[in-house]
């Protein structure tokens, strides 16, 4: 697949480069042009003009900015201005532009965290597409996602499936578009957060994993690139993971 980043955990462990130099990447159907690398996308060449741009200030300083408030300070329908003590001011507009004002002692994975996660949810609920908690997979000519609370199994169903031969479209955070065919899920990124009790069942080594945030230190990353399906597909099943939910099967429209 062309331009996937290493798979080699230190691949993570980069530092942030505010240059001026541009990486480009593919993620929910979008050509991104970040100004800091994101080793858990997919890099891609560039062509034409990119559907996203990620700025990038960094202060040069260790300590972090003082704020008033934390958490997301604006969410509105065309911009989000979200705020993290280890982190600084992260923004999304238009569903075009994500702009970080950081500085140098930020915590730099739980930034990429965020900018993969928060950030993009953000821009993509700009852009009118559908945001759920979900990991999709390709199975048997079928799109099948796993829908759940935080622990519920998603990605632990999702990877199974991978190890048996079906692949992967995204973890975490399904990004479905209404067309005139059905919704589509756009393809996200072969990241997948497992924990090490999940990872040491479905039998993954475990020097293909790399540590994530602090915030996140129950689970670890892995790349699933051989895995990955990088274009969207119309999805025909949802599965809710719950110990207490009824079994009933419900068409959705």
């Amino acid at each position: 697949m062309a331009g996937c980043c290493d798979l080699n955990p230190k691949t993570m462990e980069m530092p942030l480069v505010t240059t001026g130099e541009r990486f480009y990447y593919r993620s929910y159907g979008l050509t991104v042009a970040s100004q800091i690398r994101l080793p858990e996308l997919v890099e891609v060449e560039p062509t034409g003009e990119p559907d996203v741009l990620i700025e990038v200030e960094v202060e040069p300083t260790e300590e972090p900015p003082e704020y008033d408030s934390l958490g997301f300070d604006v969410f509105a329908r065309d911009h989000a201005i979200f705020r993290f003590r280890d982190v600084g001011e992260l923004s999304t507009r238009e569903g075009r532009l994500m702009h970080v004002r950081t500085f140098a002692g930020a915590d730099q994975k739980l930034l990429r965290g965020l900018i993969t996660g928060q950030l993009f949810s953000s821009l993509l609920y700009q852009r009118d597409i559908v945001v759920i908690h979900a990991s999709v997979v390709r199975m048997a000519e079928k799109t099948v996602g796993f829908v759940g609370l935080s622990g519920a199994g998603k990605s632990t169903m999702a990877v199974a499936c991978c190890r048996n031969g079906h692949g992967l479209l995204t973890d975490d955070t399904a990004a479905l578009e209404r067309t005139p065919e059905g919704y589509i899920v756009h393809a996200g990124f072969p990241h997948v957060k497992l924990s090490p009790e999940a990872s040491e069942r479905l039998g993954l080594e475990d020097e293909r994993f790399y540590t994530l945030n602090r915030y996140e230190a129950k689970k670890r990353g892995v790349r699933l690139d051989e895995h990955f399906v990088a274009d969207g597909q119309k999805i025909d099943t949802l599965y809710l993971l719950d110990e207490d939910a009824d079994c009933r099967i419900e068409r959705t429209t």
